[in-house]
């Protein structure tokens, strides 16, 4: 007899699989293979820094170990980088647009947990 729990969670594996190839077809033209490599390192060491908190690309150049990983990307780089790699999965994260303040973009990291979004 199959069980019907462990066929459902291989179907959303491979599900959550197939989700992360077509956002990464998606994304090509958006983001360079470098852009998505530096991005596969900083986002991670950033959500250990920022947690569920909302930052601006600026606040990351206060903290030297996140100030290391942006070779030299300036804070409006790094922003605009952000926006062509928003809502793309890259190292199970994915980075929001949640506003402005002062001129400057307002973002937020999700951790991409088996399909689902945590804050």
């Amino acid at each position: 007899m199959i069980d019907e729990a462990v066929t459902l969670a291989r179907i959303e594996t491979k599900l959550d699989a197939l989700r992360e190839d077509v956002e990464q077809l998606a994304a090509r033209g958006r983001i360079s293979r470098d852009e998505r490599a530096l991005l596969a390192d900083l986002l991670p060491a950033a959500a250990v820094i920022v947690n569920d908190a909302v930052f601006a690309c600026v606040d990351l150049y206060d903290v030297p170990t996140l100030r290391g990983l942006l070779n030299g990307y300036s804070p409006s780089a790094l922003s605009w980088l952000l926006g062509r790699a928003a809502r793309s999965r890259i190292a199970g994260y994915r980075v929001e647009r949640v506003g402005t303040d002062r001129g400057g973009a307002l973002w937020r990291l999700e951790r991409e947990v088996a399909a689902r979004t945590v804050r």
